[in-house]
């Protein structure tokens, strides 16, 4: 019995290990509450938008003036944000996870890319505390 209970735990080390190697990020994050001071603060500062062409215009909203780019057409039309390298940029999904995608993607290509942590339902937390 001492063997299994000893077996078990150090299975347990290794999925968490993984999980934790896999998910690092390895791209810079900011809170929706820095992205909205930024734009509040910053005329240079860029947002992609990275959902669907439904979710920017749906019951959420999006920041205004973001750039929509969905992720799945990100890759293929990358070069319509050539004139904004340089910038600063904030990318943004529904909750933070297809804009971890972009994010890396945008920052291979040469982009000050960062993602924004919460996505749009974190900015409208803040918006509406506002």
């Amino acid at each position: 019995m001492f063997i299994y209970h000893k077996l078990k735990k150090g299975l347990l080390i290794v999925p968490v290990f993984l999980l934790t190697f896999c998910f690092a990020q390895d791209f810079p994050s900011v809170t929706a509450e820095d992205a909205f001071k930024m734009k509040a603060e910053k005329d240079s500062i860029i947002f992609v938008d990275v959902r669907t062409s439904d979710e920017y215009k749906g019951p959420l909203g999006h920041i205004e003036g973001s750039i929509l780019i969905p992720l799945h057409q990100l890759e293929q039309n990358v070069n319509q944000l050539d004139s904004y390298k340089g910038y600063e940029m904030v990318v943004y999904c529904r909750s933070g996870n297809r804009s971890q995608s972009a994010t890396r993607l945008l920052r291979k290509k040469g982009f000050d890319a960062q993602n924004m942590l919460g996505g749009i339902k974190a900015w409208n937390k803040v918006k509406d505390r506002q």
